[in-house]
């Protein structure tokens, strides 16, 4: 029996609240010069925020992979090294992102 331990993904407010939603900040892998946050009761699928702030905003679609796991929410699309970069840190904590999105539910 191979047993399996999921760390939970660290939080931390990444503001106070905005129109009555909290910004928590995910914590399980920071990539320098982004902020990658989750909304509080945010609608399907399980997604985070990432932005680089002045540039742009993008919508992580984290349990899908390809061109679906990214939407533009405004500017210009980051570069594509950028973008490997996300991806490769939401599949590799595609479990600990889970459970964080699942735990924003019940705020």
């Amino acid at each position: 029996m191979t047993l399996i331990s999921v760390v939970k993904c660290l939080v931390a407010a990444y503001t106070t609240i905005v129109s009555e939603h909290t910004m928590p900040k995910v914590k399980c892998f920071e990539i320098p010069g982004l902020y990658c946050w989750f909304w509080s009761n945010d609608h399907d699928p399980p997604h985070f925020h990432a932005k680089r702030n002045g540039e742009w905003e993008l919508t992580v679609k984290f349990l899908e992979g390809g061109d679906s796991m990214f939407e533009m929410k405004w500017g210009k699309t980051p570069k594509a090294k950028v973008l490997r970069e996300i991806a490769a840190n939401a599949i590799a904590n595609r479990n600990v992102l889970l459970l964080e999105w699942e735990d924003m539910g019940d705020e």
